[in-house]
């Protein structure tokens, strides 16, 4: 790995997925694209470069163009000197071997190449028929300080916690003429998470998406990386009607099937494939909250509008608490401190085949009960045992962000207001599926732990119905995918879900309840199938 790598998030593609993106943009010989104009803006070593040059030299001669004349067909673009060389080389060779000469050659480099940050000076930019590539994976936050608020105050969709392609993406879409075509390969984050809703909001109302394309379970990048990527194509076309293709490579695809997976995109005749999945959704359906892209076997988004979020259903999400040092904070009851700060907490490792198996392990929580932070002075056997970890706190994020270190023997989160009283449902983040398990006793959450609360259901029944199919393809449908195939189930999915409301679920509370104490998803499924139709017509 390159120190430009590490510093400026770079990740190289794979050949085949580089040529398969430039098919599905319509960036193809046949075509005399010598008249357009395409602009990549992290051109990096030049795995897109290449073949982009092969491509302009094929439509050239086949269309009668002097390579000469095209000087103002590419932009090649990137932050880093050393990527911008060593694609530059690589063209060069590429220019000679196919008979150009040097003289041109030399010409066309310098026309094509540019050192420049796209997020700085996307005003330099041409309009592009085409803008194609792989942007950066770098955490906004992991941006030098000057220049991440240069960006924040460009790009309206960089907030939160954003990655840096975010702005890529928005950059590029306000290059395109008309119907031109953008195309990347990238995480797909941004289509589900918090920080990608200005962005969906931009993209679903000013613009038509055309594909895209699952990449979690191949290999699209020349190292392994935790990007959980897709091909995406979005035209420059706003538009009220519009079926977009969506995909899915399994993991027995290999790069020799890109030319046929291509083509059953372009032909829109999609067949059951054993090397990936094709189907269509309703860019109308695309929420600026999340898009939830469905499948083959996902619930009708007619089926889904009729039914409640789970909130509207009157169901409270809260997450877990976090601490920063679980090693510190998450003790057993030996550990030698007042037992008033003690709090009885519970993790995933406590959820065991559908029920709550408390391990004995306690929190503890250095708060008042007017959420204000307790003296050390006043707790002298919990201060002998939090100094013994004092350094250990004083790393931690939330000590070092403060204007000045004091509290640093401080949790990240606080109870919620009142504390954790009454029965609860816990579901753990990170699963197969959704997986609600009954709290009776008022344990404190762990963060990797969401706290469902509702004073109109019966728990029991609500965890029936969050056991079924109907919840699990919502939540495959919205969540990242890890790579181990888990699933996010966090707060801003949970609250998304629709369900049943309680008046729907009631003349099956019965069964509802059966089912989930007996861990039977197939029946919750049957039974939350048949309100949801039933709430539909």
């Amino acid at each position: 790995m390159t120190p430009s790598e590490v510093n400026l998030g770079a990740v190289y593609t794979q050949p085949w997925v580089t040529e398969m993106l430039l098919d599905q943009v319509g960036y193809s010989a046949d075509r005399d694209l010598t008249e357009g104009v395409l602009v990549e803006p992290c051109c990096g070593g030049g795995a897109f470069a290449i073949p982009i040059v092969d491509r302009l030299l094929q439509s050239a001669a086949l269309h009668g163009v002097d390579p000469a004349r095209l000087g103002s067909a590419l932009v090649l673009a990137d932050i880093d000197p050393s990527a911008v060389e060593a694609s530059r080389l690589a063209v060069t060779a590429t220019l000679r071997q196919r008979g150009v000469p040097r003289g041109t050659v030399d010409k066309l480099v310098d026309n094509w190449f540019r050192v420049t940050d796209f997020l700085s000076s996307n005003d330099g930019f041409p309009q592009a028929d085409w803008v194609v590539g792989n942007p950066p994976y770098i955490r906004l936050e992991d941006v030098p300080g000057e220049r991440r608020r240069e960006y924040r105050a460009l790009w309206s969709s960089m907030r939160g916690r954003a990655d840096v392609f975010v702005g890529f993406w928005q950059a590029g879409l306000e290059l395109l003429k008309p119907h031109g075509r953008i195309g990347f390969v990238c995480a797909d984050r941004w289509m589900r998470n918090q920080y990608g809703r200005t962005l969906r909001h931009i993209v679903t109302t000013d613009y038509t998406i055309e594909s895209i394309l699952d990449l979690h379970d191949v290999d699209a990048f020349e190292r392994r990386v935790d990007a959980y990527a897709a091909i995406t194509v979005i035209r420059a076309e706003s538009t009220t009607e519009n079926q977009l293709s969506v995909g899915k490579l399994a993991r027995s695809f290999r790069p020799t099937d890109a030319a046929a997976l291509t083509d059953e995109l372009v032909r829109g005749d999609y067949k059951e494939r054993d090397k990936w999945r094709l189907w269509t959704v309703e860019q109308s359906s695309l929420s600026e909250t999340g898009w939830m892209l469905g499948g083959p076997d996902a619930s009708d988004p007619r089926l889904l509008a009729a039914l409640p979020t789970l909130p509207e259903t009157g169901v409270v999400v809260r997450g877990g608490i976090a601490t920063g040092a679980d090693e510190v904070f998450i003790v057993d009851g030996r550990v030698d401190v007042e037992a008033a700060l003690l709090r009885p907490v519970v993790g995933p490792k406590d959820l065991i085949e559908g029920q709550l198996q408390w391990a004995g392990r306690y929190l503890i929580y250095p708060w008042t009960e007017s959420r204000e932070l307790i003296a050390l002075d006043k707790y002298p056997r919990l201060a002998i045992y939090l100094h013994r970890h004092e350094q250990r706190l004083r790393e931690r994020h939330v000590i070092r962000s403060r204007q000045n270190e004091d509290g640093w023997w401080r949790t990240i989160d606080r109870e919620p207001v009142g504390g954790y009283s009454g029965k609860a449902l816990l579901v753990p983040d990170i699963r197969e599926r959704v997986e609600p398990v009954l709290d009776e006793g008022a344990h404190v959450p762990m963060h990797s732990l969401y706290r469902l609360t509702a004073d109109g259901w019966d728990l029991d029944v609500l965890g029936g119905v969050l056991l079924s199919e109907l919840v699990h393809t919502q939540m495959r449908s919205m969540s990242v995918s890890m790579a181990s195939g888990r699933m996010r189930v966090s707060a801003q999915y949970l609250r998304r879900l629709r369900i049943p409301s309680v008046a729907q679920a009631t003349p099956f509370a019965g069964e509802l309840r059966s089912a989930f104490r007996s861990r039977d998803r197939e029946a919750a499924s049957v039974l939350v199938a048949t309100i949801a139709r039933a709430a539909s017509t």
